[in-house]
């Protein structure tokens, strides 16, 4: 969660403001992590968790552009899901979704 949070920070214009919301149902937990504008659009979403996809606004930023693909890894290996749109701050949504266990 730590490169959602810095992502969130570093993309975001001063000052950031960052809306972190965890919920939980009966049958899920759902974190979202969600930010001031610049955001990303609609149809960028999807691409931002490929290996080495970078927005061209973050060209100028440090790293290789593998961070949001090792966190959907991650997620997806413990049986989540994790998914990305617009914010309604502006910025990006991150929004990750893990099914609670049952206890048998």
């Amino acid at each position: 969660f730590t490169n959602l949070l810095e992502n969130a920070i570093a993309y975001s214009d001063s000052p950031a403001k960052i809306e972190i919301v965890l919920s939980k149902s009966s049958q899920r937990v759902s974190i979202k992590i969600e930010d001031t504008p610049p955001g990303v659009d609609q149809n960028e979403c999807d691409k931002l968790f490929d290996p080495l996809y970078r927005l061209d606004a973050s060209r100028n930023s440090k790293g290789a552009g593998l961070g949001l693909s090792i966190c959907r890894n991650i997620v997806i290996a413990h049986r989540g899901t994790i998914s990305a749109s617009p914010s309604k701050l502006g910025g990006l949504c991150i929004e990750i979704n893990f099914p609670l266990l049952t206890e048998k």
